[in-house]
């Protein structure tokens, strides 16, 4: 088997062997809908994981709290498969043996299923970001929020607040803290959809943490289950952890909503064209109607 390139998935630069990667798990959409939603064709799991590249289309070397959670999640509904008649791509997929290697090989094989909320067969995939694009994001992409006039601090009458991906991430020490205190142990009263952030957490964390369990994003793991069961074992750390991984999922979701992309694999397997010009010849004539629309 030849070795490729894989694509970034949020902003299609090739990802070359060694190269750090956020990886997505990804459902597959089974019904037909609307196209409104950057989840139109696929749910993704708003829990990354960090993994270098390989050179065959999947990675190793995986890590971050997201991975072991996301793993045990996909073992839990796997969907057991027997070698197939084509032994050399029809691969056994077992719980048995599942670890990170068999969950790329799998993938790339069509042979990983999972059973959804309602006991049917989910296909899943995955897709890679270049984490240094990623982190680029998460460090300068500034979020600006209207509030009224003479309400903010910056913009038109200083209508507008904004934001950063780092002032989200300062304020959930703050939001665990109270969580502790409001529900004492009862965490069974926190619901099981998104998480249920107490009034005294008056900050931008309110919003983006709400509704972000729906049916647009995969069921594989409830982010809220989890929390509750780090509470309860009052492992603070990785709790903050967890919430960490999980608001930088629903920042990047938020900025590919807002840049018109959607979850999916991407293409380009089998190819290890990687020339720069193409892009920059993309990029300056994205520049070029940028440019026009705020003139206008």
């Amino acid at each position: 088997m030849g070795c490729w390139n894989k694509t970034c998935g949020l902003s299609n630069l090739p990802i070359l062997r060694g190269e750090r990667t956020y990886v997505f798990v990804l459902e597959q959409v089974n019904s037909v809908g609307d196209h409104c939603y950057s989840t139109h064709l696929y749910r993704p799991v708003l829990l990354p994981f960090e993994s270098t590249y390989n050179d065959y289309g999947g990675g190793e070397d995986s890590s971050g709290i997201g991975f072991d959670l996301i793993m045990a999640g996909l073992k839990k509904s796997l969907i057991e498969m027997p070698v197939g008649e084509n032994t050399v791509h029809d691969i056994a997929v077992t719980r048995a043996a599942f670890d990170e290697e068999l969950f790329f090989e799998s993938v790339h094989e069509h042979r990983l299923k999972t059973t959804d909320d309602y006991g049917k067969p989910q296909n899943i995939e995955f897709t890679m970001f270049r984490k240094d694009v990623v982190d680029t994001i998460l460090d300068t992409y500034v979020i600006e929020d209207y509030v009224g006039p003479d309400k903010g601090t910056t913009g038109y009458k200083n209508s507008y607040i904004t934001y950063k991906f780092a002032d989200l991430i300062a304020d959930i020490p703050m939001l665990i803290s109270a969580l502790k205190d409001r529900y004492a142990g009862r965490y069974d009263m926190m619901g099981m959809g998104s998480i249920v952030v107490p009034s005294t957490i008056d900050t931008h964390l309110r919003v983006w943490l709400r509704n972000n369990e729906s049916y647009r994003f995969s069921s594989l793991i409830y982010i809220n289950e989890l929390l509750v069961d780090m509470l309860e074992a009052g492992d603070d750390q990785r709790a903050l952890e967890l919430l960490t991984e999980h608001v930088k999922a629903i920042f990047i979701n938020n900025f590919m909503e807002i840049t018109r992309k959607s979850w999916m694999p991407q293409c380009g397997e089998g190819s290890q064209y990687q020339a720069p010009d193409p892009y920059r010849v993309l990029m300056a004539a994205m520049d070029q109607v940028l440019k026009k629309h705020e003139k206008s």
